[in-house]
């Protein structure tokens, strides 16, 4: 384990001789040694030479960087997951400093866990931060940035299922949305999106994205990513969703007939199509009190 030292103690030389900055401890085999050197990269290279640990004395700023033009050349992240995984770890880069990888252990994950817990925070938010550090430290662990994913098995225990974390419309509250809606030629989404939200379970972009082509067979809803303007929360969101007989009904098959986009009023923003609808149905429930998340 190395771990850059705040206040050497203890040490062969006079401690206002030391610059706190290039001092490493080094606890290996029981044993515990201080090295004072030239520069923190010399004193690393004769720790990793006594641990046999290989690992990069990079800033945590500098790796994020790394970490995050990789997720997005290769397509893991949508420019939406990218902003959201950088703020939770910019985050955390705060609340410890934008040091060496090298200073990254125990000590500062349960620190920073402590602090989010301290804030109140719900445990599925703070799973997620957790989470989000996790897969980071991984990375940087593949990587040779840090010895281990100090932050695997690092999240709380939920108190509650996945399907608890958010209220559940009640039918009457679901009778007030529905019976709200009308055919509108302007915006047919309004009317539309509910309903597909209802009978298919799927999320509001996997919706407002749909083509006229991933209709078809007068049975089938195809989900996909199958075009540059599609994309999906992950490769298992990639479905086929059977058309509900009360959409059949209703007419959403010859509503679906055409050549471009099933909801061409939408425009493409940095989140997909689904910024306006998810803004209208926020508005729509609102008066109900409750959280406006569609899906």
């Amino acid at each position: 384990e190395l771990l850059v030292l705040e206040k050497p103690e203890n040490l062969p030389v006079p401690v206002e001789d030391i610059d706190v900055k290039k001092s490493v401890t080094v606890k290996h085999a029981g044993a515990e040694v201080t090295i004072v050197g030239q520069s923190l990269d010399h004193e690393l290279s004769i720790a990793q030479a006594i641990t046999n640990i290989k690992v990069a004395n990079k800033t945590l700023t500098t790796v994020l960087e790394l970490f995050s033009q990789e997720k997005i050349a290769d397509k893991s992240w949508t420019e939406k997951t990218a902003a959201e995984n950088r703020r939770i770890i910019e985050h955390f880069i705060s609340f410890v400093g934008d040091g060496s990888t090298a200073k990254i252990g125990y000590d500062a994950l349960n620190n920073y866990k402590q602090h989010l817990l301290s804030g109140k925070r719900r445990v599925q938010t703070i799973n997620k931060y957790m989470s989000r550090l996790g897969t980071f430290c991984s990375w940087m662990e593949r990587h040779g940035y840090v010895e281990k994913n100090y932050a695997r098995g690092m999240q709380l225990k939920r108190t509650q299922r996945p399907d608890e974390d958010r209220e559940r419309f009640t039918l009457e509250q679901v009778q007030i949305i529905f019976s709200s809606l009308a055919q509108d030629a302007k915006h047919p989404y309004m009317y539309w999106l509910p309903l597909l939200g209802y009978y298919t379970g799927a999320r509001l972009n996997e919706l407002c994205q749909l083509h006229c082509s991933d209709v078809y067979d007068g049975i089938i809803i195809d989900i996909n990513d199958n075009s540059p303007d599609k994309r999906l929360k992950n490769r298992a969101s990639r479905r086929k969703v059977p058309i509900h007989s009360e959409l059949i009904r209703l007419g959403f098959e010859d509503f679906a007939k055409g050549k471009g986009r099933v909801f061409e009023e939408l425009p493409l923003s940095r989140d997909g199509y689904g910024k306006n609808p998810s803004r209208w149905f926020g508005e729509l429930v609102d008066s109900l009190g409750k959280e406006p998340t569609f899906h």
